[in-house]
Protein backbone atom coordinates (compact mmCIF):
# COMPACT_ATOMS: atom_id res chain seq x y z
CA UNK A 1 0.00 0.00 0.00
CA UNK A 2 1.41 3.47 -0.75
CA UNK A 3 1.86 5.78 2.17
CA UNK A 4 -0.37 9.20 0.75
CA UNK A 5 1.53 12.29 0.33
CA UNK A 6 1.33 15.23 2.25
CA UNK A 7 -0.47 18.51 0.40
CA UNK A 8 1.30 21.09 0.20
CA UNK A 9 0.42 24.17 2.01
CA UNK A 10 2.34 27.00 0.20
CA UNK A 11 0.82 30.11 1.09
CA UNK A 12 -1.42 29.00 3.75
CA UNK A 13 -1.52 30.82 7.06
CA UNK A 14 -2.17 27.72 8.96
CA UNK A 15 -0.81 24.52 8.14
CA UNK A 16 -0.58 21.05 10.20
CA UNK A 17 3.07 20.58 9.56
CA UNK A 18 5.87 21.78 11.92
CA UNK A 19 7.79 24.69 10.78
CA UNK A 20 11.52 25.21 11.76
CA UNK A 21 11.07 28.90 12.12
CA UNK A 22 8.08 27.88 14.80
CA UNK A 23 10.78 26.37 17.40
CA UNK A 24 11.89 29.74 19.14
CA UNK A 25 8.13 29.85 20.29
CA UNK A 26 8.23 26.85 21.66
CA UNK A 27 10.23 28.26 24.70
CA UNK A 28 8.44 31.28 25.21
CA UNK A 29 5.11 29.78 25.87
CA UNK A 30 5.52 29.26 28.98
CA UNK A 31 4.42 32.08 31.10
CA UNK A 32 7.13 33.85 33.06
CA UNK A 33 5.02 36.09 35.25
CA UNK A 34 1.92 35.60 37.48
CA UNK A 35 0.06 38.49 35.60
CA UNK A 36 0.63 35.72 32.47
CA UNK A 37 -0.54 32.50 34.11
CA UNK A 38 -4.03 31.78 33.58
CA UNK A 39 -6.18 30.15 36.32
CA UNK A 40 -5.88 29.18 39.40
CA UNK A 41 -6.88 32.60 40.90
CA UNK A 42 -6.57 32.19 44.99
CA UNK A 43 -3.16 30.46 44.27
CA UNK A 44 -1.59 33.60 42.23
CA UNK A 45 -3.60 35.58 45.25
CA UNK A 46 -1.27 34.33 48.01
CA UNK A 47 1.74 33.82 45.95
CA UNK A 48 1.58 37.20 45.42
CA UNK A 49 1.08 38.51 48.96
CA UNK A 50 3.97 35.97 49.92
CA UNK A 51 6.88 37.60 47.19
CA UNK A 52 5.61 40.63 47.88
CA UNK A 53 6.25 40.22 51.33
CA UNK A 54 9.50 38.23 50.82
CA UNK A 55 10.53 41.50 48.82
CA UNK A 56 10.14 44.21 51.19
CA UNK A 57 12.04 41.95 53.83
CA UNK A 58 14.90 41.42 51.66
CA UNK A 59 14.22 37.55 52.71
CA UNK A 60 13.94 34.36 50.80
CA UNK A 61 10.67 33.08 50.34
CA UNK A 62 9.06 30.82 53.05
CA UNK A 63 9.56 27.34 51.64
CA UNK A 64 5.97 25.79 49.63
CA UNK A 65 4.25 22.78 48.79
CA UNK A 66 2.30 22.94 45.56
CA UNK A 67 0.71 19.15 44.93
CA UNK A 68 -1.74 17.94 42.24
CA UNK A 69 -1.90 16.06 39.09
CA UNK A 70 -0.38 17.03 36.64
CA UNK A 71 -0.78 19.79 34.20
CA UNK A 72 -2.28 22.09 37.00
CA UNK A 73 1.17 24.33 36.56
CA UNK A 74 3.09 23.12 39.08
CA UNK A 75 6.79 23.41 37.76
CA UNK A 76 5.12 26.35 35.38
CA UNK A 77 4.71 28.28 39.35
CA UNK A 78 8.10 27.53 40.53
CA UNK A 79 9.89 29.03 38.05
CA UNK A 80 7.80 31.80 37.79
CA UNK A 81 8.25 32.66 41.55
CA UNK A 82 11.97 32.82 40.79
CA UNK A 83 11.26 35.14 38.28
CA UNK A 84 9.27 37.56 40.34
CA UNK A 85 11.98 37.58 43.12
CA UNK A 86 14.64 37.83 40.52
CA UNK A 87 16.88 35.26 41.93
CA UNK A 88 18.07 32.00 40.57
CA UNK A 89 16.23 28.63 40.02
CA UNK A 90 17.34 25.20 40.35
CA UNK A 91 15.30 22.17 39.32
CA UNK A 92 15.83 18.34 40.55
CA UNK A 93 13.54 15.30 40.61
CA UNK A 94 13.38 13.01 43.99
CA UNK A 95 13.83 10.00 41.87
CA UNK A 96 16.92 11.40 40.48
CA UNK A 97 18.30 11.60 43.87
CA UNK A 98 20.50 8.25 44.91
CA UNK A 99 23.06 9.26 47.38
CA UNK A 100 23.40 11.63 50.36
CA UNK A 101 26.33 13.02 48.01
CA UNK A 102 24.27 14.02 45.41
CA UNK A 103 21.48 16.03 47.96
CA UNK A 104 24.54 17.47 50.02
CA UNK A 105 26.54 18.55 46.19
CA UNK A 106 22.90 20.04 45.50
CA UNK A 107 22.10 21.83 48.75
CA UNK A 108 26.16 23.38 49.38
CA UNK A 109 25.33 24.94 46.22
CA UNK A 110 22.32 26.59 46.50
CA UNK A 111 22.59 30.77 46.00
CA UNK A 112 21.55 33.35 48.52
CA UNK A 113 17.46 33.61 48.25
CA UNK A 114 17.77 30.75 45.24
CA UNK A 115 14.49 28.82 44.45
CA UNK A 116 15.66 25.28 44.46
CA UNK A 117 12.57 23.33 43.12
CA UNK A 118 12.47 19.40 44.02
CA UNK A 119 9.50 17.93 41.70
CA UNK A 120 8.08 14.44 42.98
CA UNK A 121 9.83 14.95 46.57
CA UNK A 122 7.71 12.42 47.69
CA UNK A 123 9.72 9.93 45.98
CA UNK A 124 13.20 10.92 47.49
CA UNK A 125 14.93 8.16 49.61
CA UNK A 126 13.93 8.11 53.70
CA UNK A 127 17.98 9.12 54.56
CA UNK A 128 17.72 11.88 51.82
CA UNK A 129 14.55 13.27 52.96
CA UNK A 130 16.06 13.95 56.69
CA UNK A 131 19.39 15.86 55.05
CA UNK A 132 16.57 17.58 52.99
CA UNK A 133 14.25 18.44 56.39
CA UNK A 134 17.58 19.79 57.99
CA UNK A 135 18.20 22.19 55.45
CA UNK A 136 14.71 23.44 54.85
CA UNK A 137 14.25 24.13 58.63
CA UNK A 138 17.72 25.45 59.88
CA UNK A 139 19.67 25.97 56.72
CA UNK A 140 22.41 23.57 57.97
CA UNK A 141 23.72 20.30 56.91
CA UNK A 142 24.98 17.33 59.51
CA UNK A 143 27.79 15.45 57.69
CA UNK A 144 28.97 12.75 59.13
CA UNK A 145 32.76 11.62 58.26
CA UNK A 146 34.18 8.08 59.00
CA UNK A 147 32.31 5.48 60.78
CA UNK A 148 31.53 3.54 64.20
CA UNK A 149 33.43 5.31 67.09
CA UNK A 150 35.79 7.54 65.41
CA UNK A 151 32.70 9.39 62.90
CA UNK A 152 32.46 12.93 63.49
CA UNK A 153 29.50 15.14 62.33
CA UNK A 154 30.73 18.52 60.83
CA UNK A 155 27.70 21.25 60.40
CA UNK A 156 28.10 23.02 57.28
CA UNK A 157 25.52 26.08 56.88
CA UNK A 158 23.65 26.67 53.64
CA UNK A 159 22.28 29.91 52.22
CA UNK A 160 18.62 30.67 52.94
CA UNK A 161 16.90 29.30 49.85
CA UNK A 162 13.22 28.73 48.66
CA UNK A 163 12.22 24.81 48.28
CA UNK A 164 9.51 24.50 46.37
CA UNK A 165 8.69 20.81 46.87
CA UNK A 166 6.18 19.29 44.46
CA UNK A 167 3.68 16.02 45.35
CA UNK A 168 1.59 14.26 42.28
CA UNK A 169 -0.27 13.16 45.47
CA UNK A 170 -2.83 15.03 47.98
CA UNK A 171 -1.42 15.69 51.30
CA UNK A 172 -3.47 17.06 53.82
CA UNK A 173 -0.98 19.71 54.76
CA UNK A 174 -2.31 21.46 52.08
CA UNK A 175 -6.00 21.62 53.45
CA UNK A 176 -5.07 22.74 57.03
CA UNK A 177 -2.35 25.20 55.48
CA UNK A 178 -4.70 27.17 52.65
CA UNK A 179 -8.14 25.71 53.54
CA UNK A 180 -11.14 24.16 51.22
CA UNK A 181 -10.41 22.40 47.95
CA UNK A 182 -7.49 23.37 46.04
CA UNK A 183 -8.78 22.61 42.84
CA UNK A 184 -11.74 24.57 43.16
CA UNK A 185 -10.74 27.74 41.45
CA UNK A 186 -9.02 25.71 38.56
CA UNK A 187 -12.42 23.62 37.71
CA UNK A 188 -14.65 26.84 37.40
Amino acid sequence: MATPKPTEDKGRLVTGQHLPEEDSYELKLRPRLLREFVGQSKVKENLTVAIEAAKSRGEALDHILLYGPPGLGKTTLASIIANELGVAYQQTSGPTLQIKGDLTAILTNVQDKQVLFFDEVHRLQPALEEILYSAIEDYKLDIIIGQGPSARTHIVEVQPFTARVLYRRRIAVHHRTFGGDPWSDYRS
